[in-house]
């Protein structure tokens, strides 16, 4: 009951959050002997955030046509949203592109999404009931890798305040370097990527005209050295992560 009220107090303060409340809910499905009755855990719990969540915003309900969370996915900046918007804008139109970029984005995420949530639940399958800590190192991890992709790929506007979303978890996973190291480029890669669409672009008068080359080189080195960073294969040796 208190991981559920903390988790519909984590999406109350930032609705991105409810992306990991799966993971979570088969941790704690984990407990029960049985798939019948870890799944009727799960919708309990499930109930029981979903509940706690709208009970704490009827009073501050906007309304769907006023809702932040809906009017930040109707534009796009920073990010590979915008960079396939500005490719795409030309040959099909802005409005065109702009869906069909969004489609795309939505589509690979949710594939990723989809097999951290296969290999979440393949793992807690094989798990003992009485291993606890390897089932919340398991829905920590798959956590911090759908919000790290999220904010990675699937946020239409980057902000570097969105590195908080995932950057707590990283520590929580050690002695495993990868995300952490990831964590730390990423956190490298948005300190000179800010500066650089705030600042230097406007220096040049090409890279401020050109929208699409400015993006190209913004995003380029928003996201690269991260993404290498994480997905860079290792040795496969007796103390590798592999």
């Amino acid at each position: 009951m208190l991981v559920c009220f903390l988790l519909a107090l984590s999406i109350l303060v930032k609705f991105v959050t409810i992306i990991v409340i799966p993971f979570f809910l088969l941790a704690l499905a984990r407990r029960y002997p049985g798939w019948p009755k870890r799944i009727g855990a799960m919708v309990v719990y499930g109930a029981i955030i979903a509940t706690v969540v709208v009970v704490f915003m009827l009073p501050v309900w906007p309304g769907w046509e006023n809702w932040a969370v809906l009017k930040a996915g109707s534009g796009a900046g920073r990010s590979i949203l915008a960079l396939l918007v500005l490719t795409l804008r030309d040959i099909v139109g802005t409005n065109t592109a702009f869906d069909m970029a969004r489609n795309a984005i939505y589509i690979v995420f949710a594939l990723i999404y989809g097999y951290y949530l296969w290999q979440t639940f393949s793992t807690l399958r094989k798990t003992k009931t009485d291993e606890n800590t390897r089932v919340v190192v398991t829905a920590i991890s798959a956590s911090f890798y759908i919000l790290f992709w999220y904010v990675l790929l699937a946020a239409p506007v980057f902000h570097a305040w969105y590195l908080l979303w995932f950057l707590p978890l990283a520590p929580l996973l050690l002695p495993k370097q990868r995300p952490l190291n990831a964590s730390i480029v990423f956190a490298i890669t948005a300190l000179l990527a800010i500066p650089y669409f705030e600042t230097v672009r406007v220096w040049y008068p090409f890279l401020l005209q050109n929208h699409f080359w400015g993006h190209l080189i913004g995003v380029s080195l928003l996201v690269l050295p991260p993404t290498v960073t994480l997905l860079w294969p290792v040795s496969s040796t007796t103390n590798s992560e592999v």
